[in-house]
């Protein structure tokens, strides 16, 4: 009896770099940018660990800025003393120390801001002097939600547009923004063991535009969204799943742990039924089995997990042609009324 067990380590990596971890990508939006409101500064940052904020105001005596104040929270709020131009920075340090600073104006007028950040797909508002707002994505969904974010269904360019209401007063932005990945790649997939047989699979989950490569831990790897992997021999197996696209900034390990322990008796490898001849085979392939069962269908994989045929319905002992096949070994499933079995087989 081979004992074959399957311990599955999934890793989704969001970049090629092997670094330790990167540096955040610091980023916010606010609201209530008008001279008398209390404004909220609300962190969009990613990869960030300690959040720094300094307010600063331009000095004209001093020909420089002046800190006004400085916090070490998440998200801040803040009652501008006086209308005018002021300096925010936000300050992301996770080991790596990054900072994004913005101008912005206190007053009183009404006006339409905002820009887009990629992967994370945040629309950044920083517009002024506003109580209501609506987002036109430009693909057909719109919100009212003033710090938004939108998942595109494709890449491409859109014309995203924002219109911001104060009372009777309003503005409105039209700006074309590039959606060049659909974000970082979050798939969502699942790995099934069945006797040696390993079935893994993305279901779905953002990864269209990313690249993935199964990693087995026999030597042997595969780049299909659906596909499947034969085991050799008994042991325990590491299964890697590597996802990545351009986006970068964002890794994350062992996202899910799963241990399958599963029997394989060797009878059941070389048992009579189902009879497959000749084995190596050149041209027609016959499959026997017992009177009692009958043949539903069958599907011939090659090792690294492809479908390359699949038929319904045969006569228990048909015979399928295999001359579109090249040389090589291949799986065949079988699944009768009764049972299910894999088999493996030659083409010469």
């Amino acid at each position: 009896m081979k004992a074959i067990s399957l311990v599955l380590l999934i890793w989704v990596l969001q970049t090629s770099a092997a670094t330790a971890h990167l540096p955040p990508i610091a980023e916010f939006s606010a609201t209530g940018l008008c001279y008398g409101d209390t404004s909220r500064f609300i962190n969009l940052s990613t990869g960030g660990v300690y959040s720094t904020w300094i307010i600063q105001k331009w000095d004209s005596i001093l020909n420089d800025t002046i800190t006004l104040d400085s916090a070490s929270t998440t998200n801040l709020s803040y009652l501008f003393p006086s209308p005018g131009t002021y300096y925010i920075t936000l300050r992301e340090d996770n080991g790596h120390v990054v900072a994004i600073t913005k101008q912005i104006t206190i007053g009183n007028s009404t006006l339409a801001l905002f820009s887009f950040q990629a992967c994370t797909n945040n629309f950044i508002n920083m517009s002024t002097c506003t109580h209501s707002c609506l987002w036109d994505f430009g693909d057909g969904n719109t919100s009212a939600i003033p710090i938004t974010t939108h998942q595109y269904a494709d890449t491409g360019s859109y014309m995203v547009t924002l219109i911001v209401y104060n009372g009777m007063q309003s503005d409105t932005l039209i700006k074309q923004i590039k959606v060049t990945e659909l974000g970082f790649p979050k798939p969502q997939f699942q790995v099934r063991l069945s006797n040696d047989t390993a079935y893994c699979k993305i279901t779905g989950g953002i990864w269209t535009q990313a690249n993935l490569t199964w990693y087995y831990g026999d030597n042997t790897s595969a780049t299909s969204a659906d596909t499947f992997h034969v085991f050799q021999d008994t042991g325990s197996y590491y299964v890697k799943l590597r996802v990545w696209n351009s986006c970068g900034a964002f890794m994350k390990d062992t996202i899910l742990t799963i241990i399958h322990s599963t029997y394989v008796r060797e009878s059941s490898v070389v048992k009579s039924n189902p009879g497959l001849f000749p084995n190596p085979v050149d041209g027609i392939l016959t499959i026997t089995l017992e009177k009692t069962e009958s043949i539903k269908s069958i599907c011939i994989y090659s090792l690294m997990g492809q479908k390359k045929m699949e038929e319904y319905n045969l006569d228990n002992s048909a015979g399928i042609n295999l001359n579109q096949l090249q040389t090589g070994v291949y799986i065949i499933y079988i699944k009768t009324d009764q049972n299910f079995y894999c088999r493996k087989f030659m083409k010469q």
